[in-house]
């Protein structure tokens, strides 16, 4: 793991290794072919979720999820194995889904898929900087300020069912409080 240049070992190797340790030993291969997968078979997400016991009345909530059909559920348990976490879940559809839910794991997820996606690499950028602009919000406009990121969204994804959006987000804050 040394830079080929000056054999010193770089920024990136160290990162690299250290989100190798957290995943289980998952080897670069293992990356490459997961970012595939995710560039196929898989989304990014982040969703603003409507929950009153939130600070601002909703919940940022940042998800990667694989999806197979379900007679190769064996498949997607095998990358929780190998991952360490996220849950599955069946449709009645036919499809199973793996589901990393978190701002931790996604952030670490995506460190060590960013540079092997294709497709969806801008869509993993816009993801992290939601989640690093998240971790920074101190009031009611930065809130507002990663809602509108979340919105950049629909553009990689083709979201057409989404309901809740930033506009959403404001008017809901306007309204006046119940007092009881």
């Amino acid at each position: 793991m040394y830079s080929r240049t000056t054999n010193m070992i770089t920024p990136r190797e160290i990162l690299v290794s250290f989100f190798s340790m957290i995943f289980n030993n998952m080897t670069a291969s293992d990356w490459i072919y997961l970012a595939g997968f995710i560039d196929g078979d898989g989304s990014l997400n982040v969703q603003i979720v409507k929950r009153k016991d939130y600070l601002y009345g909703f919940q940022i909530r940042a998800y990667i999820s694989l999806y197979q059909k379900s007679k190769y559920n064996w498949f997607l348990e095998e990358w929780q194995k190998k991952l360490g976490r996220g849950s599955i879940s069946t449709r009645k559809n036919g499809m199973s889904e793996l589901t990393i839910l978190g701002d931790s794991n996604v952030t670490e997820m995506l460190h060590s898929l960013v540079p092997h996606l294709l497709i969806k690499k801008n869509l993993a950028k816009l993801v992290l900087n939601i989640l690093e602009k998240k971790e920074l919000i101190k009031n009611r406009n930065d809130f507002l300020e990663v809602c509108l990121l979340i919105d950049k969204i629909v553009v990689f994804n083709n979201s057409k069912l989404r309901k809740i959006d930033s506009l959403y987000v404001k008017k809901e804050m306007e309204m006046p409080v119940e007092t009881k």
